[in-house]
């Protein structure tokens, strides 16, 4: 474009600026004093068209336009339906209208303009137009309060309990008052001030985690998903202070295996980090819901290492790792999260650590008065480890017994990294690096995927948990069950049907599994499809039915399974379960 046709776009740009500035609903003197500005450069450079007709000024005649362009689109967001959200973020602050000028200045200088036009950036008129604009909002607090109100009861609260949902509107409401009515200069903090979030910016949509002193809510944060971990309780001093430090760490800590921190509400009754939010949820859950091959199980034990040797080299100590801390991507890639919340604690509530928490911690630290260091952090991915192959959750023991923990179908490379990571003594566990460097140069043995062996292996430890329940090792006994559970799984999965009988068991008795009879049904259904049952499954099927806990089954039908469990003939193995069937067919009236 030739510097005339600038000049013509500029003074189209003056006259959509005036408009712009007319149009807005807060902040009006500033912007229709920006507005003049502009109005005055280009009317100026229009004046002396024949000068500025030359190629030396083309780029500094696209920059103006450029500039004007954004100081257009900076006061549209006061003419917009949500002025008054632009108002909660900005108030009447100079910053942008600052950034507006700086712009014009510098276009000032580039296209040689007399003193007369610089005299525009005069400081007795900008502060004139501010000081209106602040007594405006004043006489709009509660106009924009009720906006405000309007919209955040508007938002979709209703996968929250109605007490709960209340509690955060309150809370929203209560913050965009406090906003709005704060005088005080802002402070300085250890980190950029866009990480400050307002409690009222974030949408709450439904809650998927809760201990004693968090709750985890899915939520988003100007339409990007967010999940947002509320600390509860009223922070004291001394804890926000530490929410402020861990913030500044937070705020410049990066890696591929990190979750990103977007910022946090410091408020004390109001106190949240507000992360990125990962749909697939946490390692602990995944544990019992998910079957990893040795491949995939390989690959999470090598990003977890890889994202905390990269905290390591920033000179971040994680202090709380653990497999809730360990969450997953859209595409089943590992981001850590929870830095630094072991180390803020409410003024109402300091829960003490529950013994899962504490099997994480290494002995020098629950020992002595050190504080977590980058050996301390190996120890827990140690802990991790035996809980990843175990496929159960590690209470705390005493260091000589954790080991014992290790699940025997362990493969035995992964039983020496656990070893070497969980010493005793700090100094001699593997460090990262060659941690790393191991996991690279392993190579998983292939899936077994035949379930008959899958059916077989998932007996023999069955029977080894029986017995380390009888002889009241219920921790061992726990591990075996679960790992019995995830053979059975594995190969009910492919169609086997004692597998599908025995995975029905599992979720009838809570072996190895959380107790789920509506899943013990339907494993107990697929098995008697695949083969011929035997009279404890058709009598386990009548009762679940009878219970009502069967899904949408009459419970009618219950009397025709435990017939079919009446008449088989009676053996040793069976007696019992035989003679119960009976009795229920009795009492229904029915015949054998």
């Amino acid at each position: 474009m030739d510097p005339i046709a600038l000049i013509a776009t500029l003074c189209q740009l003056a006259t959509a600026a005036q408009r712009q500035a007319e149009r807005v609903q807060a902040n009006k003197a500033q912007c229709l004093r920006l507005a003049s500005r502009i109005q005055v450069v280009t009317e100026t450079i229009k004046r002396f068209e024949a000068k500025y007709n030359n190629a030396k000024y083309l780029g500094s005649l696209t920059q103006l336009t450029e500039h004007i362009e954004k100081c257009i689109q900076f006061m549209g967001g006061y003419a917009e339906a949500k002025w008054y959200k632009k108002i909660l973020n900005a108030g009447a602050t100079e910053k942008g209208f600052s950034e507006c000028n700086a712009y014009l200045n510098e276009d000032l200088i580039q296209l040689q303009l007399d003193v007369g036009v610089s005299s525009l950036t005069e400081q007795t008129e900008s502060t004139c137009a501010r000081d209106a604009d602040i007594e405006y909002i004043k006489q709009q607090q509660d106009r924009i309060i009720q906006l405000c109100q309007q919209e955040l009861m508007r938002a979709d609260l209703q996968q929250l309990e109605q007490r709960e949902a209340r509690d955060i509107l309150q809370k929203q409401i209560t913050s965009v008052q406090q906003q709005l009515m704060q005088q005080k200069p802002k402070k300085q903090y250890p980190f950029d001030e866009r990480f400050l979030i307002p409690y009222h910016a974030l949408v709450f949509k439904q809650r998927i985690a809760q201990d004693a002193s968090n709750k985890v809510y899915r939520g988003s944060l100007d339409g990007t998903p967010v999940a947002i971990k509320v600390v509860e309780g009223l922070l004291d001093e001394a804890a926000q202070q530490q929410l402020i430090r861990e913030m500044g760490v937070m705020s410049r800590t990066r890696g591929n295996h990190i979750a990103q921190f977007y910022g946090a509400c410091i408020d004390p009754d109001k106190a949240c980090l507000v992360m990125e939010f990962l749909p697939n949820g946490s390692l602990a859950h995944a544990l019992t819901t998910h079957s990893f091959e040795p491949v995939m199980t390989k690959n999470i034990l090598l990003e977890i290492a890889h994202g905390l040797m990269s905290l390591h080299r920033q000179g971040v100590v994680h202090g709380d790792l653990k497999n809730s801390h360990i969450l997953f991507d859209q595409e089943w890639h590992v981001k850590i999260t929870g830095l630094g919340l072991a180390q803020i604690r409410t003024q109402s509530i300091a829960p003490a650590a529950s013994p899962r928490a504490m099997a994480y911690i290494a002995p020098e630290i629950l020992q002595s008065a050190v504080v977590s260091n980058a050996q301390s952090d190996i120890y827990s991915y140690g802990v991790m480890m035996i809980e990843i192959m175990a496929r159960s959750l590690v209470e705390r023991c005493h260091p000589a017994e954790l080991l014992s923990r290790i699940p025997a179908t362990c493969p035995a490379f992964y039983k020496d990294l656990i070893t070497a990571c969980c010493q005793v003594d700090p100094v001699l566990r593997l460090p990262l690096p060659e941690i790393i460097a191991r996991l690279e140069q392993y190579q998983p043995e292939p899936v077994e995927t035949d379930p008959v062996i899958l059916y077989e292996r998932g007996k023999c430890v069955y029977t080894d948990a029986e017995s380390k329940k009888k002889a009241g090792n219920t921790q061992a006994a726990r591990v075996l069950f679960g790992e019995a559970f995830q053979l059975f799984k594995a190969a009910a999965e492919k169609k086997h049907a004692k597998a599908q009988a025995k995975l029905g068991m599992c979720y009838l008795w809570g072996a190895g599994v959380d107790s789920d009879n509506l899943l013990a049904y339907q494993w107990f259904s697929q098995a008697v499809e695949q083969a011929p049952p035997t009279p404890d499954i058709e009598f386990n099927i009548g009762r679940l039915i009878e219970k009502g806990e069967a899904g949408a089954v009459p419970r009618t039908s219950a009397v025709t399974w435990y017939q079919r469990a009446a008449r088989h003939p009676v053996s040793n193995s069976n007696e019992r379960i035989v003679q119960e069937a009976r009795r229920k067919c009795q009492i229904m009236g029915a015949p054998v």
